[in-house]
């Protein structure tokens, strides 16, 4: 294990929404965590890039965005609708081939991750009980390779 060169400096939520479905007949003690598969569940990011004139080359800023919400079909169940936006500002350290992919995959992945523990935690306590966000990867985020003509 070694320290990364993306470090994390802070994170904070701007929007953290989770509305319960009373209709959902799950039992919270059964333990088991709602299937995804049965929700429509979005994302997006927003990635603030310093200026090449900019003092601080090595900051950026990130913005997630999550929802979910029931399929309307109304056959499948699910317990939350929920809606979340976390912020998180990170540093570049050293050289890097290209510091807005590691931001933009590294960067939210740990997002991700805090937003994921920040519902299981509130959930808890919720009657319909925890929810689990799905594992997922950020890496279809990576630029493509700019592809030079040769004349």
């Amino acid at each position: 294990m070694r320290k990364s060169q993306l470090q994390l400096e802070h994170y904070h939520f701007l929007r953290l929404v989770i509305e319960a479905d009373n209709n959902y007949h799950q039992q919270a003690v059964d333990f088991e965590y709602p299937d995804f598969s049965n929700a429509v569940f979005e994302s997006s990011i927003a990635i603030g890039v310093p200026s090449k004139s900019d003092d601080t080359q090595n900051h950026y800023s990130i913005k997630l965005m999550l929802k979910g919400h029931k399929n309307e079909d109304g056959e499948h169940p699910f317990p939350y609708d929920f809606e979340t936006v976390i912020e998180g500002f990170f540093t570049v350290h050293g050289k890097v081939e290209s510091p807005e992919d590691l931001v933009k995959i590294n960067g939210a992945s740990i997002l991700y991750g805090a937003t994921r523990d920040a519902l299981m935690t509130a959930t808890s306590r919720f009657t319909n009980g925890p929810l689990l966000l799905p594992t997922v990867t950020f890496i279809d985020l990576k630029s493509s390779p700019t592809k030079t003509k040769k004349s």
